[in-house]
């Protein structure tokens, strides 16, 4: 899907050169370098370019509509580019995690960096691919991509020096959620304690299932503690370290209210010591 993306952002970037009128020449070749580096961002992974890639059909989509011998083309051009984006979600490496500065900055070690894809149940599943770094000490970071109703979200849940939030954006430029304050950054802690414990394990175990008390308001109510599982369904040795490769997680263990909401697979897992 990536290729696909790469060729038609490339191939849209030359059709501006149909531009014709010469008092606007300057706008077509100006849309012209930006698609190009748009593809260059595409190829490289870069963390701007699906936020890039709508304002740039935008603009493109209003140039071409002074264009009308040729609007078609170009219009109809900006739609693949945007479905195509859309797409990409659902295959991991296609779409960067959002946060790849904050990753980087949390991967001077020690830490465990993993990649994965899966599902999450809001109102619906939607599948996601993501990142994650996970310190030994200062916290972590769960950067990523969903397809939500076939728009990509982009954002980031996070721990990071005792202040923990969350951030997700459509094409990661319009607010669909946000959140911090005390009650989040006590419900993260909780998380990273034990996604701390699974995956930089001090001794390896066999546990297929990983329970806790986590504060969080699962039913939409005041915050309290309430249990946690996660549901180990296969696991895989990385570097010595054999940990959890394919889980399920839902609130209320053990009780009659239990219901899984995410779902992962890991593919990666990256150990630093330093």
């Amino acid at each position: 899907m990536r290729f696909a993306l790469i060729a038609v952002t490339l191939i849209h970037a030359v059709c501006h050169l149909a531009g014709n009128r010469m008092a606007q020449r300057w706008v077509w070749i100006l849309l012209l370098l930006c698609f190009f580096a748009l593809a260059f961002g595409i190829m490289l992974r870069l963390d701007w370019w699906l936020s890039a890639l709508p304002i740039l059909v935008v603009l493109s989509t209003i140039a071409w509509l002074f264009e009308l011998s040729e609007a078609k083309l170009g219009i109809g051009a900006n739609l693949l580019l945007l479905l195509l984006a859309c797409g990409a979600v659902r295959y991991p490496g296609d779409v960067p995690a959002d946060g790849n500065a904050g990753l980087e900055r949390l991967w001077a070690g020690p830490a465990v960096r993993l990649t994965m894809q899966g599902e999450i149940l809001i109102g619906a599943w939607h599948p996601f691919v993501a990142e994650q770094v996970i310190t030994a000490e200062c916290g972590m970071i769960w950067a990523g991509t969903a397809s939500m109703y076939g728009l990509p979200v982009v954002g980031a849940d996070e721990l990071v020096n005792g202040s923990g939030k969350m951030e997700w954006r459509i094409f990661g430029l319009i607010p669909v959620a946000k959140d911090d304050g005390p009650d989040v950054t006590r419900s993260a802690l909780g998380r990273y304690e034990a996604e701390r414990d699974a995956w930089m394990p001090a001794t390896n175990t066999a546990d297929q299932v990983i329970v806790f008390d986590r504060w969080g308001n699962p039913d939409g109510g005041s915050y309290a503690l309430h249990p946690f599982g996660v549901l180990v369904d296969e696991r895989k040795t990385f570097e010595g370290r054999n940990v959890p490769t394919k889980i399920r997680a839902g609130w209320q263990y053990g009780t009659p209210k239990f219901s899984e909401f995410f779902r992962a697979t890991i593919s990666k897992a990256i150990y630093r010591e330093r």
